[in-house]
Protein backbone atom coordinates (compact mmCIF):
# COMPACT_ATOMS: atom_id res chain seq x y z
CA UNK A 1 0.00 0.00 0.00
CA UNK A 2 1.22 3.51 -0.81
CA UNK A 3 0.57 6.81 1.12
CA UNK A 4 -2.86 8.37 -0.45
CA UNK A 5 -5.07 11.24 1.29
CA UNK A 6 -8.55 10.43 2.48
CA UNK A 7 -10.55 12.40 5.02
CA UNK A 8 -11.72 10.49 8.49
CA UNK A 9 -15.38 10.65 9.45
CA UNK A 10 -15.06 11.97 13.20
CA UNK A 11 -18.07 9.75 13.80
CA UNK A 12 -16.93 6.28 12.78
CA UNK A 13 -13.41 7.10 11.77
CA UNK A 14 -13.89 6.00 8.31
CA UNK A 15 -11.31 7.15 5.71
CA UNK A 16 -12.81 8.57 2.59
CA UNK A 17 -11.68 10.12 -0.68
CA UNK A 18 -10.90 13.56 -0.32
CA UNK A 19 -13.48 15.15 -2.57
CA UNK A 20 -16.13 13.41 -0.63
CA UNK A 21 -18.56 15.45 1.62
CA UNK A 22 -20.29 12.34 3.16
CA UNK A 23 -18.83 9.84 4.74
CA UNK A 24 -19.23 6.19 2.95
CA UNK A 25 -20.21 4.11 5.95
CA UNK A 26 -22.09 6.31 8.58
CA UNK A 27 -23.46 9.66 5.99
CA UNK A 28 -21.88 11.89 8.65
CA UNK A 29 -20.62 15.45 6.93
CA UNK A 30 -16.93 15.78 6.39
CA UNK A 31 -17.21 19.15 5.61
CA UNK A 32 -14.24 21.21 7.30
CA UNK A 33 -12.22 18.06 7.42
CA UNK A 34 -9.29 17.97 6.00
CA UNK A 35 -7.45 15.42 4.11
CA UNK A 36 -4.42 13.64 5.75
CA UNK A 37 -2.31 10.91 4.68
CA UNK A 38 -1.27 7.48 5.83
CA UNK A 39 -0.42 3.77 3.99
CA UNK A 40 -4.34 2.64 4.25
CA UNK A 41 -6.92 1.72 1.59
CA UNK A 42 -9.66 4.45 1.51
CA UNK A 43 -13.25 2.82 1.42
CA UNK A 44 -14.33 2.44 -2.03
CA UNK A 45 -18.08 3.29 -2.55
CA UNK A 46 -20.34 0.72 -1.10
CA UNK A 47 -17.62 -1.30 0.01
CA UNK A 48 -17.58 -3.37 3.32
CA UNK A 49 -15.03 -2.48 6.18
CA UNK A 50 -13.55 -5.81 7.07
CA UNK A 51 -13.81 -5.24 10.74
CA UNK A 52 -12.65 -2.46 13.08
CA UNK A 53 -14.76 0.23 14.50
CA UNK A 54 -15.89 1.15 11.02
CA UNK A 55 -17.94 -1.90 10.80
CA UNK A 56 -21.59 -0.33 10.54
CA UNK A 57 -25.00 -1.96 10.64
CA UNK A 58 -25.74 -4.58 8.82
CA UNK A 59 -24.96 -7.22 11.12
CA UNK A 60 -27.91 -5.71 13.24
CA UNK A 61 -30.35 -7.42 10.76
CA UNK A 62 -28.79 -10.95 11.31
CA UNK A 63 -32.32 -12.46 12.27
CA UNK A 64 -30.88 -16.12 13.52
CA UNK A 65 -29.68 -16.68 17.05
CA UNK A 66 -29.66 -18.97 19.75
CA UNK A 67 -32.31 -18.68 22.69
CA UNK A 68 -32.63 -21.49 25.25
CA UNK A 69 -35.20 -21.80 28.18
CA UNK A 70 -33.82 -23.69 31.36
CA UNK A 71 -30.08 -24.43 30.93
CA UNK A 72 -30.02 -27.15 33.78
CA UNK A 73 -33.49 -29.03 32.19
CA UNK A 74 -32.59 -28.03 28.16
CA UNK A 75 -28.66 -29.53 28.71
CA UNK A 76 -30.67 -32.88 30.68
CA UNK A 77 -33.36 -33.41 28.07
CA UNK A 78 -30.65 -32.94 25.32
CA UNK A 79 -28.41 -35.04 26.25
CA UNK A 80 -28.96 -37.54 29.52
CA UNK A 81 -30.27 -40.67 28.31
CA UNK A 82 -32.41 -42.55 30.14
CA UNK A 83 -35.12 -43.44 28.36
CA UNK A 84 -37.07 -40.74 26.15
CA UNK A 85 -35.69 -38.86 22.92
CA UNK A 86 -33.71 -36.48 22.23
CA UNK A 87 -34.50 -33.11 22.10
CA UNK A 88 -32.81 -29.66 20.75
CA UNK A 89 -32.46 -26.19 21.26
CA UNK A 90 -35.05 -23.72 21.01
CA UNK A 91 -33.96 -21.27 18.33
CA UNK A 92 -35.43 -18.12 18.19
CA UNK A 93 -34.96 -14.81 15.92
CA UNK A 94 -32.80 -12.05 18.11
CA UNK A 95 -34.96 -8.51 17.44
CA UNK A 96 -33.09 -6.02 14.94
CA UNK A 97 -31.61 -3.31 16.76
CA UNK A 98 -31.74 0.11 15.13
CA UNK A 99 -30.20 1.62 11.93
CA UNK A 100 -27.50 4.25 11.83
CA UNK A 101 -27.33 4.67 7.91
CA UNK A 102 -27.83 7.94 6.39
CA UNK A 103 -30.87 8.43 4.31
CA UNK A 104 -28.80 11.23 2.06
CA UNK A 105 -29.12 10.49 -1.57
CA UNK A 106 -25.11 11.44 -1.76
CA UNK A 107 -24.45 7.64 -0.48
CA UNK A 108 -26.13 4.90 -2.93
CA UNK A 109 -28.53 2.71 -2.05
CA UNK A 110 -28.86 4.40 1.14
CA UNK A 111 -32.30 5.68 1.13
CA UNK A 112 -33.53 2.49 -0.33
CA UNK A 113 -32.02 0.61 2.66
CA UNK A 114 -32.81 3.20 5.29
CA UNK A 115 -36.82 2.70 3.88
CA UNK A 116 -36.41 -1.29 3.86
CA UNK A 117 -35.22 -0.85 7.58
CA UNK A 118 -38.28 1.06 8.61
CA UNK A 119 -40.45 -1.68 7.03
CA UNK A 120 -38.91 -4.76 8.50
CA UNK A 121 -39.32 -2.71 11.75
CA UNK A 122 -43.00 -2.83 11.20
CA UNK A 123 -43.11 -6.40 10.26
CA UNK A 124 -43.20 -5.94 6.35
CA UNK A 125 -40.31 -8.39 5.38
CA UNK A 126 -42.61 -8.87 1.97
CA UNK A 127 -42.00 -5.20 1.36
CA UNK A 128 -38.37 -4.58 2.68
CA UNK A 129 -36.68 -7.27 0.59
CA UNK A 130 -37.84 -5.55 -2.82
CA UNK A 131 -35.93 -2.64 -1.28
CA UNK A 132 -33.06 -4.04 0.09
CA UNK A 133 -32.96 -5.54 -3.36
CA UNK A 134 -32.60 -2.09 -4.77
CA UNK A 135 -30.15 -1.28 -2.70
CA UNK A 136 -28.07 -4.06 -3.32
CA UNK A 137 -28.42 -3.05 -7.05
CA UNK A 138 -27.06 0.25 -6.46
CA UNK A 139 -24.06 -0.73 -4.76
CA UNK A 140 -23.65 -4.77 -5.28
CA UNK A 141 -20.04 -4.23 -3.67
CA UNK A 142 -21.54 -3.44 -0.44
CA UNK A 143 -21.55 -6.49 2.45
CA UNK A 144 -23.36 -5.00 4.81
CA UNK A 145 -26.57 -4.36 2.20
CA UNK A 146 -26.07 -7.66 0.51
CA UNK A 147 -26.29 -9.38 4.41
CA UNK A 148 -29.43 -7.11 5.38
CA UNK A 149 -31.05 -8.49 1.92
CA UNK A 150 -29.64 -11.98 2.22
CA UNK A 151 -31.10 -11.69 6.32
CA UNK A 152 -34.40 -10.44 4.89
CA UNK A 153 -35.35 -13.09 2.29
CA UNK A 154 -34.44 -16.12 5.60
CA UNK A 155 -37.31 -14.11 7.50
CA UNK A 156 -39.97 -13.94 4.10
CA UNK A 157 -39.39 -17.65 4.68
CA UNK A 158 -37.49 -17.85 1.44
CA UNK A 159 -34.52 -19.90 3.23
CA UNK A 160 -33.06 -21.17 -0.72
CA UNK A 161 -32.13 -17.54 -1.69
CA UNK A 162 -31.09 -16.04 1.19
CA UNK A 163 -28.62 -19.02 2.31
CA UNK A 164 -27.61 -18.55 -1.49
CA UNK A 165 -26.84 -14.99 -0.79
CA UNK A 166 -24.87 -15.30 2.27
CA UNK A 167 -22.86 -17.91 0.81
CA UNK A 168 -22.02 -15.60 -2.10
CA UNK A 169 -21.28 -12.83 0.25
CA UNK A 170 -18.97 -15.25 2.28
CA UNK A 171 -17.09 -16.43 -0.52
CA UNK A 172 -16.71 -12.86 -1.60
CA UNK A 173 -14.96 -11.88 1.59
CA UNK A 174 -14.00 -14.78 3.16
CA UNK A 175 -12.30 -12.94 6.05
CA UNK A 176 -15.39 -10.78 7.38
CA UNK A 177 -15.95 -12.72 10.78
CA UNK A 178 -19.42 -10.91 11.19
CA UNK A 179 -20.92 -12.50 7.36
CA UNK A 180 -19.26 -15.96 8.34
CA UNK A 181 -21.04 -15.87 11.68
CA UNK A 182 -24.21 -14.66 9.91
CA UNK A 183 -24.22 -17.69 7.40
CA UNK A 184 -23.82 -20.02 10.07
CA UNK A 185 -26.48 -19.12 12.35
CA UNK A 186 -28.86 -19.36 8.85
CA UNK A 187 -27.64 -22.69 8.49
CA UNK A 188 -28.19 -24.14 12.10
CA UNK A 189 -31.56 -22.12 11.65
CA UNK A 190 -32.37 -24.57 8.47
CA UNK A 191 -31.33 -27.27 10.16
CA UNK A 192 -28.64 -27.57 7.58
CA UNK A 193 -26.46 -29.19 10.36
CA UNK A 194 -23.41 -30.63 8.60
CA UNK A 195 -22.96 -27.48 6.57
CA UNK A 196 -23.67 -24.57 9.86
CA UNK A 197 -20.94 -27.28 11.81
CA UNK A 198 -18.58 -26.24 9.13
CA UNK A 199 -19.22 -22.34 8.58
CA UNK A 200 -19.18 -21.90 12.30
CA UNK A 201 -15.92 -23.64 12.02
CA UNK A 202 -14.56 -21.04 9.45
CA UNK A 203 -15.92 -18.14 11.84
CA UNK A 204 -14.50 -19.44 14.91
CA UNK A 205 -11.23 -19.49 13.03
CA UNK A 206 -11.65 -15.81 12.41
CA UNK A 207 -12.46 -15.13 15.84
CA UNK A 208 -10.85 -18.06 18.55
CA UNK A 209 -12.49 -16.14 21.41
CA UNK A 210 -16.17 -15.26 20.39
CA UNK A 211 -18.42 -16.82 22.99
CA UNK A 212 -21.40 -17.08 21.00
CA UNK A 213 -19.62 -18.99 18.25
CA UNK A 214 -18.31 -20.91 20.53
CA UNK A 215 -21.46 -22.00 22.18
CA UNK A 216 -23.50 -22.56 19.30
CA UNK A 217 -20.86 -24.94 17.59
CA UNK A 218 -20.44 -27.19 20.93
CA UNK A 219 -24.38 -27.49 20.86
CA UNK A 220 -23.94 -28.76 17.03
CA UNK A 221 -20.47 -31.23 18.29
CA UNK A 222 -23.19 -32.08 21.39
CA UNK A 223 -26.20 -32.93 18.66
CA UNK A 224 -23.87 -34.63 16.36
CA UNK A 225 -22.47 -37.01 19.27
CA UNK A 226 -18.95 -35.40 19.23
CA UNK A 227 -18.63 -34.96 23.15
CA UNK A 228 -15.15 -34.32 22.72
CA UNK A 229 -15.63 -31.83 20.60
CA UNK A 230 -17.94 -30.46 22.61
CA UNK A 231 -15.54 -30.70 25.63
CA UNK A 232 -12.63 -28.66 24.00
CA UNK A 233 -14.73 -25.57 23.25
CA UNK A 234 -16.39 -25.60 26.35
CA UNK A 235 -13.02 -25.79 28.30
CA UNK A 236 -12.59 -22.62 26.38
CA UNK A 237 -15.77 -20.86 27.42
CA UNK A 238 -14.90 -21.74 31.07
CA UNK A 239 -11.20 -20.15 30.03
CA UNK A 240 -12.61 -16.96 28.69
CA UNK A 241 -15.72 -16.45 31.49
CA UNK A 242 -13.92 -18.98 34.32
CA UNK A 243 -16.76 -17.28 36.95
CA UNK A 244 -20.05 -18.28 34.58
CA UNK A 245 -21.58 -21.03 36.65
CA UNK A 246 -23.98 -22.11 33.04
CA UNK A 247 -20.33 -22.28 30.99
CA UNK A 248 -18.85 -24.62 33.76
CA UNK A 249 -22.33 -26.77 34.06
CA UNK A 250 -22.03 -27.51 30.02
CA UNK A 251 -18.36 -28.28 30.74
CA UNK A 252 -19.06 -31.16 33.14
CA UNK A 253 -21.99 -32.56 30.68
CA UNK A 254 -20.07 -32.45 27.57
CA UNK A 255 -17.63 -34.41 30.35
CA UNK A 256 -19.99 -36.77 31.57
CA UNK A 257 -20.89 -37.51 27.71
CA UNK A 258 -17.21 -37.95 26.84
CA UNK A 259 -16.74 -40.42 29.59
CA UNK A 260 -14.18 -38.35 31.59
CA UNK A 261 -16.51 -39.17 34.73
CA UNK A 262 -13.90 -38.11 37.82
CA UNK A 263 -13.11 -34.56 36.01
CA UNK A 264 -17.00 -33.95 35.57
CA UNK A 265 -17.69 -34.66 39.02
CA UNK A 266 -15.03 -32.52 39.62
CA UNK A 267 -16.23 -29.41 37.75
CA UNK A 268 -19.83 -29.60 39.14
CA UNK A 269 -18.84 -30.16 42.60
CA UNK A 270 -17.24 -27.13 41.99
CA UNK A 271 -20.46 -24.96 40.51
CA UNK A 272 -22.64 -26.78 43.72
CA UNK A 273 -20.21 -25.68 46.32
CA UNK A 274 -20.72 -22.02 44.46
CA UNK A 275 -24.39 -22.74 43.78
CA UNK A 276 -26.04 -25.21 45.67
CA UNK A 277 -29.55 -24.64 44.28
CA UNK A 278 -27.74 -25.19 40.63
CA UNK A 279 -30.80 -28.10 39.69
CA UNK A 280 -28.72 -29.07 36.22
CA UNK A 281 -25.07 -29.06 37.46
CA UNK A 282 -26.96 -31.64 40.47
CA UNK A 283 -28.53 -34.07 38.22
CA UNK A 284 -25.43 -34.09 35.81
CA UNK A 285 -23.35 -34.96 39.05
CA UNK A 286 -25.76 -37.68 39.68
CA UNK A 287 -25.55 -38.72 36.28
CA UNK A 288 -21.26 -39.37 36.62
CA UNK A 289 -21.94 -40.54 39.82
CA UNK A 290 -24.26 -43.20 38.52
CA UNK A 291 -22.07 -44.31 35.77
CA UNK A 292 -18.76 -44.62 37.73
CA UNK A 293 -21.16 -47.57 39.65
CA UNK A 294 -22.32 -45.08 42.63
CA UNK A 295 -25.94 -45.41 42.66
CA UNK A 296 -26.29 -44.62 46.30
CA UNK A 297 -24.44 -41.37 46.08
CA UNK A 298 -26.09 -40.32 42.78
CA UNK A 299 -29.31 -40.77 45.20
CA UNK A 300 -28.05 -39.10 48.16
CA UNK A 301 -26.74 -35.85 45.78
CA UNK A 302 -30.50 -35.46 44.26
CA UNK A 303 -32.20 -36.06 47.37
CA UNK A 304 -30.18 -33.51 48.72
CA UNK A 305 -30.99 -31.27 45.72
CA UNK A 306 -34.61 -31.77 46.52
CA UNK A 307 -34.10 -30.92 49.88
CA UNK A 308 -33.00 -27.04 48.65
CA UNK A 309 -35.36 -27.09 45.66
CA UNK A 310 -38.02 -29.38 45.94
CA UNK A 311 -40.05 -28.32 42.56
CA UNK A 312 -36.85 -28.73 40.50
CA UNK A 313 -38.57 -30.68 37.66
CA UNK A 314 -34.98 -32.02 36.42
CA UNK A 315 -33.66 -33.19 39.78
CA UNK A 316 -37.22 -35.66 39.86
CA UNK A 317 -36.29 -37.12 36.27
CA UNK A 318 -32.54 -37.43 37.05
CA UNK A 319 -33.90 -39.34 40.33
CA UNK A 320 -36.22 -41.65 38.53
CA UNK A 321 -33.58 -42.31 35.91
CA UNK A 322 -31.08 -43.35 38.81
CA UNK A 323 -33.77 -45.68 40.42
CA UNK A 324 -35.05 -47.41 37.74
CA UNK A 325 -31.33 -48.04 37.06
CA UNK A 326 -30.73 -49.51 40.19
CA UNK A 327 -33.75 -51.49 39.79
CA UNK A 328 -35.93 -49.84 41.92
CA UNK A 329 -38.95 -49.30 39.73
CA UNK A 330 -41.77 -48.22 41.75
CA UNK A 331 -39.40 -45.05 43.65
CA UNK A 332 -38.23 -44.59 39.94
CA UNK A 333 -42.14 -44.61 38.22
CA UNK A 334 -43.08 -42.10 41.20
CA UNK A 335 -40.24 -39.86 40.37
CA UNK A 336 -40.99 -39.74 36.91
CA UNK A 337 -44.94 -38.91 37.61
CA UNK A 338 -43.38 -36.28 40.26
CA UNK A 339 -41.13 -34.47 36.98
CA UNK A 340 -44.76 -34.91 34.74
CA UNK A 341 -46.74 -33.30 37.10
CA UNK A 342 -44.07 -30.10 37.73
CA UNK A 343 -43.03 -29.88 33.55
CA UNK A 344 -46.32 -31.23 32.10
CA UNK A 345 -45.20 -29.35 28.69
CA UNK A 346 -41.74 -30.69 28.92
CA UNK A 347 -40.93 -32.50 25.32
CA UNK A 348 -40.48 -35.74 26.98
CA UNK A 349 -43.38 -35.71 28.58
CA UNK A 350 -45.69 -38.21 27.04
CA UNK A 351 -42.64 -40.84 27.06
CA UNK A 352 -41.93 -40.23 30.55
CA UNK A 353 -45.20 -40.94 31.46
CA UNK A 354 -45.39 -44.43 29.26
CA UNK A 355 -42.03 -44.72 31.35
CA UNK A 356 -43.50 -44.50 34.52
CA UNK A 357 -46.33 -46.92 33.90
CA UNK A 358 -44.16 -49.64 32.13
CA UNK A 359 -42.70 -49.67 35.53
CA UNK A 360 -45.33 -49.83 37.57
CA UNK A 361 -45.95 -53.03 35.48
CA UNK A 362 -43.10 -53.96 36.72
CA UNK A 363 -43.31 -53.61 40.03
CA UNK A 364 -46.29 -55.39 40.84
Amino acid sequence: MSPVLAKTCPACQTRNKPKWELCIRCGESLTGVKPTGAAVKTVAPGAQTRGGPGFGWGSALVVVGLVAGSIGAWWWWTHVTPPGPAHGAIILPKPPRPATVSTRAEVPGAAAFASAQALLAKGDAAAAVKLFAEAVAATPDNGDYRLAYASCLLRTGDAQRGLAELAKLTADVPDNFEYARARAQALSQANRADEATKAFEAALKLRPGDVDVLQDLSRLYVDANRPKDAVRLSRRLVELRAQNVLYRQALGANLVQAGELAEAAEVLGSVLQAVPQAAGSRAWLAEAQARQGQPDAAVATLREGLRLTPDAPVLHRALGSVLERADQPREAADAYRKYVSLAPNAPDAAAIVARAQDLEARAR
